[in-house]
């Protein structure tokens, strides 16, 4: 305490002594505590903010991840939803195909022998079908890799439309162009669009035109059908399963969206100005 007398605020002493060994002598030290008592009281405070601090940005970090495993798992639910309702959707075909084949068979319709070579080609297409859904699935949940390579996109379209022989003829103007892709996948997508547009396009008219043209990554399959309702364009692509130009082949217009979408591309659907539906699938092209 300050000395009797003294004015000013008082203060906190300390007194220490201790003697002084083979001597009579003590050593007597004397120190102000009041700067040191303020010193550990600013400590404990800091203390105690940064400890209120770590609390909540703890919790604010478990929040958020609590949060991104549920925005994970609605995602892969989601996909797999989508996975199941895209798959029905593509097995109608095939299901209903069998049966009317079947059907056929036993009403006697048509020879045994002939009625099961069609099974067995069913039974083919569905089961490519069925692999080809499973792949793009593990591909876009990161479970299979792409496996992609240089591919010469004119060269495989001119292909396919050249192998649809028992078919009138297919307009075909294509330039040089390479891709990274997957090529299975790739023609197996512009197959899908080729066959949506013979099956729509050439509804009413089986000689009615149908032109593909390859530029610059990009295919087009141009029909001269109905065309497109304009209030399914926004949607047609992203669900083939609106009963609505869907190709009812190996793969509908879902799968070729899922085969753009893993290769980094886009699908969009348009009507022309002439009348009939325009696909563009477009995918990156080599060494950009």
């Amino acid at each position: 305490t300050a000395p009797r007398g003294a004015s000013g605020p008082a203060e906190r002493l300390s007194v220490l002594a201790a003697p002084v060994p083979g001597t009579e002598e003590v050593v007597v030290a004397v120190a102000n505590r009041t700067p040191g008592e303020a010193n550990n009281g600013r400590l404990l405070g800091y203390m105690w903010w940064s400890a209120a601090l770590m609390v909540a940005f703890s919790l604010v970090v478990a929040v958020f991840l609590a949060r991104g495993r549920w925005w994970v798992a609605d995602q892969v639910l989601a996909r797999h939803e989508a996975f199941l309702r895209d798959t029905a959707h593509e097995l109608r075909g095939p299901v209903s195909s069998l049966r009317a084949v079947a059907e056929a068979g036993l009403a006697g319709a048509e020879p045994p022998e002939r009625a099961l070579e069609r099974v067995a080609a069913i039974v083919r297409g569905t089961d490519e079908l069925v692999d080809d859904l499973l792949t793009l699935s593990r591909m876009q949940t990161g479970q299979e890799p792409l496996q992609a390579a240089p591919v010469r996109l004119d060269e495989l379209v001119t292909s396919l439309v050249r192998a649809r022989a028992d078919e009138p003829a297919v307009a075909l103007a294509v330039q040089p162009s390479t891709v990274v892709a997957n090529a299975e996948l790739v023609r197996r997508a512009v197959g899908n669009l080729l066959d949506n547009a013979v099956r729509h396009g050439r509804a009413g008219d089986p000689t009615a035109a149908v032109t593909v043209t390859v530029a610059g990554g990009r295919v087009e399959v141009a029909d001269a059908g109905p065309g497109l309702e304009p209030q399914l364009l926004p949607d047609l692509v992203e669900r083939s399963g609106n009963g609505h130009r869907t190709t009812g082949g190996r793969l509908g217009l879902t799968l070729a969206r899922r085969v753009a979408h893993v290769h980094g591309g886009e699908l969009r659907a348009a009507n022309r100005p002439g009348g009939g539906a325009v696909f563009t699938l477009e995918l990156p092209e080599h060494g950009r």
